[in-house]
């Protein structure tokens, strides 16, 4: 009797240390929440204030996806394209097919994408600090950040992406030990390249962003082929339908899509100045997209060829446009015409265009500038170094992808929540140093 008398509250106590410990590395439901509210409250008061209406590409993108809910395919006028990579438009798709095709239906689409990022985020950086400050942090700022509001309204596939990239990498750190996370990791980095093609090395990113700083313990750090082979077996499935169809329509194997020697060509030939140019032939015409595209490749690789120092020069342009364009969320915005260009803020709405543009400048340059501080900073302690790697290599492939091709804001999108969790990273750090003590470290649990 004695001896169960001494056992039973060294068993509750386990117990209630397990309890705890479980309790250290869940992120408190009221985070999320309060993500979820904010976002929500500010994207119904934007679209509300904001009735921005798709031009250009974003008509183009639109009408892709109401001719694929219709029964038509993937086409122009009857004709298949693959012009523009068709992973946006299958998406919007589905859900104009269930819940009818309007402009409204899909803005809300994008309303949603945008605070899934929010959410995304906010639980990636507890789950790889530990912090829930870092994570609240993050959540907030995104779920207010400017370029997210005018992309809640903007028919764009860059929340899409975005979306597809972070649970990319949330897939493996929240079961870093489970093959079936890594193969669905895989199969959202499949649909983030089909959005855009650039992805089609996520895996390889993860690859590198991740087990540098992955948890040693054995159990949860396996051999990194290993990893790889279970992600490009979800990249390769993901992939496989829209390859498969591109081969039987236009009779070779390619890429997602055929815009990428339009691409090297704005980036590259005569009158190239880093930002985008309008290129050669009509790209909403699908005749001969392939010949097209092999001619604009050519030509690029002529020009890049005939004076290689002036496409290296190019380079700070492009980088200046993709990330400290402030100027390209408000632009695209404060478009009230359908699929026609017009000059934003020469109508009622312009006193509120001109104070979001200037709003939306200024949160771009010093969310950069802090980014860059916070990296630093963030090298100090374990929880924020890790973080700090992790986020750098996602900014530099896209930095790289830029000075590739050309620059533009839009490529930009996808760095925004990397360079907020960039603070998370830093917030979790200053909370290392002045407690002293590293934070719980939520990747390393089994569960």
């Amino acid at each position: 009797m004695l001896i169960r008398q001494i056992k039973q509250p060294c068993a509750d106590s386990r117990h209630n240390r397990r309890v705890s410990d479980r309790d250290e590395t869940r992120l408190p439901a009221w985070i999320p929440l309060m993500v979820v509210i904010l976002a929500a409250g500010a994207r119904i008061a934007w679209l509300n204030a904001v009735p921005t209406q798709p031009t250009t590409d974003f008509a183009w993108y639109f009408e892709r996806a109401i001719g694929l809910s219709q029964g038509e395919g993937y086409a122009v006028n009857g004709v298949a394209t693959a012009y523009w990579p068709a992973g946006y438009p299958y998406v919007l798709s589905l859900v104009l097919t269930a819940f009818g095709a309007s402009v409204e239906v899909a803005r809300n689409l994008n309303a949603i994408l945008t605070t899934l990022i929010a959410l995304i985020a906010c639980s990636l950086t507890f789950r790889i600090t530990g912090s829930k400050l870092g994570a609240a942090l993050v959540g907030v700022a995104l779920a207010i950040h400017p370029t997210m509001l005018a992309y809640s309204g903007i028919l764009a596939s860059e929340p899409l992406f975005a979306v597809a990239t972070l649970l990319s990498i949330w897939m493996i750190v929240r079961a870093t030990r489970s093959r079936f996370a890594w193969f669905a990791s895989g199969l959202m980095a499949g649909l983030a390249t089909m959005v855009r093609p650039q992805a089609v090395l996520q895996p390889f990113l993860n690859l590198i962003g991740l087990w540098p700083v992955a948890p040693n313990s054995s159990r949860n750090k396996p051999k990194p082929w290993v990893f790889l082979i279970g992600s490009l077996v979800g990249l390769s499935i993901a992939l496989a339908p829209i390859t498969m169809r591109n081969k039987n329509l236009f009779g070779e194997f390619f890429l997602v899509s055929t815009n990428g020697g339009d691409n090297l060509w704005i980036g590259h030939t005569e009158g190239a100045d880093g930002r985008y140019r309008t290129p050669p032939g009509k790209p909403d015409t699908p005749m001969n997209e392939l010949a097209n595209d092999k001619r604009t490749k050519s030509e690029a690789m002529i020009a890049i060829q005939a004076d290689p120092s002036r496409s290296l020069a190019l380079i700070p342009a492009k980088l200046q446009a993709t990330f400290l364009s402030g100027t390209d969320a408000p632009y695209w915005a404060f478009q009230f015409t359908y699929d026609k260009l017009e000059t934003p803020g020469m109508d009622t709405r312009r006193e509120l265009f001109l104070a979001f543009k200037q709003i939306n400048i200024g949160v771009t340059i010093g969310l950069l500038v802090t980014a860059g501080i916070a990296f630093i900073l963030s090298l100090g302690g374990d929880r924020g170094r890790r973080m700090a790697w992790i986020c750098a290599v996602q900014i530099a492939w896209v930095a790289l992808v830029t000075s590739v091709f050309f620059g533009n804001g839009r490529f930009g999108f996808v760095t925004i929540p990397f360079q907020v969790m960039l603070l998370g990273g830093f917030v979790a750090s200053l909370q290392e140093w002045i407690g002293k003590q590293p934070l719980p470290d939520p990747w390393d649990v089994t569960e």
